[in-house]
């Protein structure tokens, strides 16, 4: 699941483990507020691990969101977040700072990889 700008570097990301052969459910949410619970659980229930990406600290954002659904609901499942630790950034060029938060498309296509079971 991603939320806001991260949306088209996870699909970036997505298209690289297509290309490995790794197909992945990709669920884009342009708001947190309100949340539409009944529109995410259905896909939440069908999934057996779930992860989020966001360009936001993994505290309070969709992460959060989403830990929620899945405790609410009863489901079980392992969630990973993707994004920035709660702490202080410097700053600099956008995509320099995204590869070292782990947020450019090939760290989030690495972090992927690392989450599915070895086969």
């Amino acid at each position: 699941m991603t939320h806001d700008h991260g949306h088209a570097r996870t699909a970036a990301a997505l298209d690289l483990l297509d290309a490995d052969g790794i197909r992945l459910r990709h669920l884009h949410l342009h708001t947190l507020k309100p949340v539409n619970a009944d529109a995410i659980t259905p896909h939440l229930a069908a999934a057996s691990a779930v992860c989020t990406v966001e360009e936001h600290t993994v505290i309070g954002g969709l992460g959060e969101l989403v830990s929620d659904l899945v405790t609410r609901g009863g489901l079980g499942l392992r969630v990973t977040r993707i994004g920035l630790d709660d702490r202080w950034s410097e700053s600099g060029p956008n995509d320099f700072l995204l590869d070292k938060h782990g947020l450019s498309p090939g760290r989030v296509a690495d972090r992927l990889r690392g989450l599915l079971p070895a086969s």
